[in-house]
């Protein structure tokens, strides 16, 4: 235990990348840790994310111009953004705040707090995968953006000029550079960017599951269990009711996913969490076209080889949690990876997970006001793998409460929305 810590018994509740990075840091830090999923850990989104360890996304989907090419986009179900119809009326209030947080200087804080968050991703992750022993699964190769027109480089100069500004170390290439690096890849290219120090998950699922096991070697308990409840139990104490069991706690964590505020109940209703479906789509034989992840800039995917086959991932759609999937959707994801490479066969796999997303592309860290004792760990939308780690340790250092956390948790506070 750290100096000046008390050890506690603490509940985490979701075994995804999040909620197993902060079962490990909390075990690290000597607390009393009980895991619970009602799913086999790293079988949510963590499964199906196109696992870029992506330290340099400082760039949120919130930008000026989505205040005016939103509207025709998300009608478009072939767009890198769209929404089901039926879904509009109750997204139009999230709608509207993530439209008021497209604002210029709403964008630049946002920018500075994840940039902030992302510096300090590697150091939350890699111990833990270390200790693990799960390093065989990263893939040290870079990331590629590839651009098809002058148009599409002039528009996203300004993204480029953030990153720069805030730390991220990148290469502009011409088309011959493009190519040289891989060369699969259809003759469309106009400009790159190569983010040489970026690394990326051969097998994201493993990962979430190795770190699931590491836990559980040295101590944990992992409970597969649907927690249906987290309220009051004995004098000062929490209680999380789950498939046919009571639990005592002194501190909860809720790292539920998209899932998280329906399980908060009334206490997270101030948190305007939806979802940002993501879809997915494996080649089993065509993981050796490219050697590191590659993503058209305006394509709103990414295709990265992996163990099982290249898969090609992203798009958002809004459409909540109980839609089935849209096959136009598999279909356009399918098309436009066949754009970039040709050479594809049929894909022998499709997925559709669920992003947890708050209008402001900021995830919700640290204690509810209604509840301290009950800490939010979600919303992290397209970097629960990469921030994960850090998420996790910030966590531990809240539970330990002898210091300030090592991130500044202002811009993440889960009541910024009340």
């Amino acid at each position: 235990m750290k100096e000046g810590s008390r050890r506690q018994r603490v509940v985490v509740v979701g075994a995804g990348m999040v909620g197993v990075s902060a079962a490990l840091w909390l075990q690290e830090s000597g607390h009393d840790v009980t895991l619970i999923d009602r799913g086999a850990p790293g079988r949510g989104t963590s499964y199906g994310n196109a696992g870029i360890f992506a330290t340099y996304a400082c760039i949120p989907i919130n930008a000026p111009r989505r205040l005016v090419d939103a509207p025709s986009m998300l009608f478009d179900p072939a767009s890198p953004l769209s929404i089901q119809w039926s879904y509009l009326p109750r997204f139009l209030p999230w709608a509207l705040r993530f439209l008021a947080a497209c604002r210029p200087g709403r964008v630049r804080a946002t920018v500075a707090a994840l940039a902030t968050i992302l510096a300090r991703a590697e150091e939350g992750f890699l111990p833990l995968a270390r200790r693990a022993g799960i390093e065989p699964l990263l893939g040290p190769a870079g990331a590629l953006y590839v651009y098809e027109s002058e148009e599409s480089w002039r528009r996203d100069r300004g993204n480029r000029e953030r990153r720069r500004a805030h730390g991220v170390a990148m290469q502009e290439l011409d088309p011959s550079e493009v190519y040289e690096l891989e060369p699969a890849l259809a003759h469309v290219v106009h400009r790159g960017i190569h983010m040489e120090d970026v690394f990326y998950l051969r097998n994201p699922h493993a990962v979430v599951d190795g770190l699931a096991q590491a836990f559980v070697q040295w101590g944990g308990r992992l409970l597969q269990a649907e927690v249906k409840s987290i309220g009051n139990g004995l004098p000062g104490l929490l209680e999380v009711v789950c498939s046919g069991r009571r639990i005592a706690a002194d501190r909860v964590v809720v790292a539920s996913g998209a899932w998280s505020t329906r399980l908060l109940g009334r206490l997270g209703e101030h948190i305007p969490l939806d979802t940002e479906r993501g879809y997915h789509v494996v080649f089993p034989d065509a993981a050796s076209l490219l050697s590191r992840p590659v993503a058209p800039i305006d394509g709103g995917f990414f295709m990265t080889p992996m163990e099982g086959g290249l898969r090609a991932a992203g798009t958002v759609e809004f459409a909540g949690l109980d839609a089935p999937p849209r096959p136009a959707r598999i279909e356009a994801l399918t098309a436009a990876a066949r754009r970039l490479l040709p050479d594809l066969g049929d894909p022998a796999e499709s997925w559709l997970g669920f992003r947890p997303t708050l209008p402001d592309s900021l995830p919700a860290i640290g204690p509810l006001p209604s509840d301290p004792r009950i800490l939010c760990a979600f919303g992290h939308q397209h970097l629960g793998m990469t921030l994960g780690g850090i998420t996790g340790k910030l966590i531990a250092e809240l539970v330990d409460g002898t210091a300030p956390p090592s991130v500044d948790l202002a811009p993440f506070r889960p009541d910024r929305f009340a």
